[in-house]
């Protein structure tokens, strides 16, 4: 989902781990709430609601994705590593 939260990746420092966190909820409607991205310590609040992969057929799944897009138009790859994620349901 687009959202108003700055995220520019130009600025991200190459060859070292970045951590990230991402804080959302779902109700039994299957709406999801994104609260807010972490990226490095840094905070960008999100606060909005969209419908969710109920849609889909997934029904009360946990499940989280990561994907990671180019900057601009015309890069090709990117080598990205995905460590020690966590996923906290309660």
């Amino acid at each position: 989902m687009n959202s108003s939260a700055a995220c520019n990746a130009r600025t991200w420092a190459q060859n070292l781990w970045h951590h990230v966190q991402v804080s959302y909820s779902r109700d039994g409607y299957g709406n999801v709430t994104y609260q807010s991205v972490w990226l490095d310590g840094n905070q960008q609040q999100i606060n909005a609601t969209v419908p969710s992969a109920f849609a889909l057929g997934w029904g009360p799944t946990l499940l989280t994705n990561f994907q990671v897009d180019s900057v601009a138009p015309g890069w090709s790859s990117s080598t990205i590593y995905l460590d020690s994620l966590s996923i906290s349901r309660w």
